[in-house]
Parts: C-alpha cells; structure tokens; sequence
C-alpha cells in the first residue's frame, strides 16, 4: 500500500521531470521571431537603485545562485501574495548561496515608493535602464529566472498567483539549489 507521503514524493518527481522536458524543448525550439533565445547572463548589465546608485548585473551580485526577479507595480493583488514566497527564500538562505535580486522598468522608479512596495521587501530592487529586460524573454510579470554558478539560464517561471503553485515554486528552488546547510563543512 502506498502513503500518502510516496505519493507526495512520486508526483513531485514526475512533476520536475516534466517541468525539466519543458525547458529543454523551450531552450531547444527556435523563436518565433528572429530574435535569439537567451540562455545565460554573462554580460554586466546597468542597473540603478532608488537612491540612483548603479549596479553592474551580473558582476555586482556574487551569489552561487541568482534568482532575478522582473516584476510590475501594476501586478494584481494575487500576484503580490507571491512576494512572500520570495520574502522566505531571502531568510532562508545565505546571500552567498542564493541571492534574489529584484528587477522594474525604469518608468516605474517615480511612482515605487508611493506604493511602499520595495520596502517591504527583503531583498534588493533595482530599475532596468532598457538593455536587461529587453533581451529577456518576459511575457508577464512577475516572471522569474533562476541563474546556476555559471550564470546560464535553469529555471523559468511566470506569475503563480495561486497558492498551490507559489509552495511548488518554492519547492523547485530547493530541489535546485539545495538546502542552506548542504555541503556546509563543521
């Protein structure tokens, strides 16, 4: 007989697998424009903070792994209880394994604060000047891009405004990335 704890752990698996096929054939199928299917960051990338500070993404943020994040201040109210999740991930893991980093359009810097949405975020935010999210493939938001060590693209994930899918997603990041105390010497 089967528990419900084997089926838990049998349907996760089945569903990464399917989730990995997924992103094979969507890295391996061409574009149905002429533009080129991004797979990695390498490049440094202009950003700026509230404060007008710049950062060069990818060079400014060490960690393992990256988890950029391209959201909107117009996301629906479904969507900002995802914030959450993300909120977790930050306390759950040490910036030198996983770092979130959050990205917005340029235009949205004016209006940012009147909506008290960055700060009640525990990772940093910063605006795109144009060249980063213009070569990522963004067709909602918030959408996110998981980056391994070598800053290839492993993971893509559109909005998840319910609350099924915001657990499965946090789940996804651990099965990925791993857990904070793994392959931790002491």
């Amino acid at each position: 007989m089967t528990t419900k704890k084997e089926i838990l752990y049998l349907t996760t698996i089945i569903g990464l697998s399917v989730l990995l096929i997924a992103l094979k054939l969507q890295f391996n199928t061409p574009s149905k424009s002429n533009e080129p299917i991004v797979t990695s960051l390498k490049n440094n990338y202009t950003l700026i903070d509230k404060n007008y500070e710049v950062v060069r993404f990818v060079q400014d943020f060490p960690g393992e792994y990256i988890l950029l994040i391209v959201f909107s201040l117009s996301d629906c109210p479904a969507c900002l209880e995802e914030y959450k999740v993300w909120n977790s991930l930050t306390e759950f893991y040490p910036k030198d394994r996983f770092q979130i980093v959050g990205v917005m359009d340029q235009t949205e810097m004016e209006y940012s604060d009147e909506f008290g949405l960055i700060d009640s975020l525990l990772f940093p935010v910063y605006f795109d000047q144009g060249d980063l999210l213009d070569i990522l493939p963004i067709h909602v938001t918030p959408t996110k891009f998981l980056l391994n060590p070598d800053r290839e693209l492993i993971f893509i994930d559109g909005n998840n405004a319910e609350a099924y899918k915001q657990l499965m997603f946090g789940k996804i990041i651990r099965s990925i990335v791993g857990y904070p105390l793994d392959n931790v010497s002491g």
